[in-house]
């Protein structure tokens, strides 16, 4: 049996999706400026490799010239002497320079880790379907049909596993079906997965999702954002405790609905005296 999911909770939901883009966008922002960071320590550090180079050069052809002809030799110390001085203040600065490039690298490497948590987290697809939703959806077994058939599809449009799409929810104007897309073994990530079906539903083209079962009565589709795993494993398992329940419900009004038409009473009447 669908569950209408309310314009409250849908607004949380997508609040929360909204939160979780930025800050992934701010850490793919960080991630760049820490990579040209680096392209400039990298930069700085080769020139002052070249500059010690220079540096242990001119020393060598300094000493070579006071021993050779010892003209000078008082000049020629006083100068080797600064030149080692800025040797050593220059071998300072590469060291630090060396540093810093270790701690960017490992600040890269943190946020690439948060970025493919953010990339691999499930995305939501809201897909309107223009069928009656009563009609379709109204009681479990048909609402069970639909939804495993529209998994098949988009997952076989989409070139994926059915386990990388799940049907969450339902809502009316027709059937908006929030789907959620999971990471694929082969690579695509949700997001990727999400945007693909958006094309597909409004490309229209031959062997695309509308020419499938339920993808023919697809009228639109948008990506609503990304979504945490556990919350969507915490509705999912909501909605099918719910389903539980009515269809044992449905099963006992059943029940008694046959043992009235049989004249058997169901609804025991109680006098209550004063």
């Amino acid at each position: 049996m669908a569950v209408d999911v309310s314009s409250h909770e849908l607004a949380d939901k997508r609040q929360t999706i909204s939160t979780m883009s930025q800050s992934l966008t701010v850490h793919k922002k960080v991630l760049g400026d820490c990579d040209k960071q680096i392209g400039g320590y990298c930069r700085q550090l080769t020139m002052q490799k070249a500059e010690i180079e220079l540096l242990s050069k001119s020393l060598a052809s300094r000493e070579s010239d006071r021993l050779s002809t010892g003209v000078g030799a008082a000049d020629l110390a006083k100068r080797s002497k600064e030149c080692e001085e800025v040797l050593l203040v220059t071998k300072s600065a590469l060291l630090e320079c060396e540093n810093t490039v270790v701690r960017k690298e490992e600040e890269i490497k943190t946020l690439r880790k948060r970025i493919a948590i953010h990339e691999n987290l499930p995305v939501c697809v809201a897909v309107t379907i223009g069928r009656d939703f009563d009609e379709t959806l109204g009681d479990v077994e048909n609402a069970n049909l639909f939804d495993q058939t529209l998994q098949e599809d988009v997952g076989r449009a989409l070139g994926v596993s059915n386990e990388s799409v799940v049907v969450l929810c339902h809502q009316r104007a027709s059937i908006i079906a929030e789907l959620v897309l999971m990471a694929d073994g082969d690579g695509k990530n949700p997001e990727q997965l999400a945007h693909e079906l958006v094309r597909l539903v409004h490309a229209a083209k031959e062997g695309d999702v509308r020419s499938t079962e339920v993808g023919r009565f697809v009228k639109s589709a948008e990506v609503h954002g990304l979504i945490a795993g556990p919350v969507c494993k915490a509705v999912q398992d909501a909605l099918q405790d719910f389903n539980s329940r009515s269809c044992r419900v449905g099963g006992e009004l059943k029940n008694l609905m046959s043992r009235s038409s049989t004249g058997v009473p169901f609804l025991a009447k109680q006098r209550v005296e004063d």
